[in-house]
């Protein structure tokens, strides 16, 4: 991942593994925390949204941006 926000659209009714470990290139899980100690957030969407992802793995509201990048 960058090291700014990823910006990921969803839909009401969507569940979606949204990457902690920082390997992912689009927000999502890919399987490549294996190995590590971090774990995907499960995301249930409740409505149709775009939510910013973070792409520095500093943010202290995991997984959202916090705008941690920038400091």
């Amino acid at each position: 991942m960058g090291s700014g926000p990823i910006e990921l659209c969803v839909k009401a009714g969507q569940k979606i593994a949204i990457c902690t470990c920082g390997k992912s290139e689009d927000g999502r899980c890919n399987g490549s925390h294996v190995g590590t100690d971090k774990l995907p957030v499960i995301y249930d969407a409740q409505k149709d949204e775009t939510l910013y992802v973070c792409g520095c793995t500093n943010t202290c509201g995991k997984p959202f941006c916090d705008g941690s990048h920038s400091k």
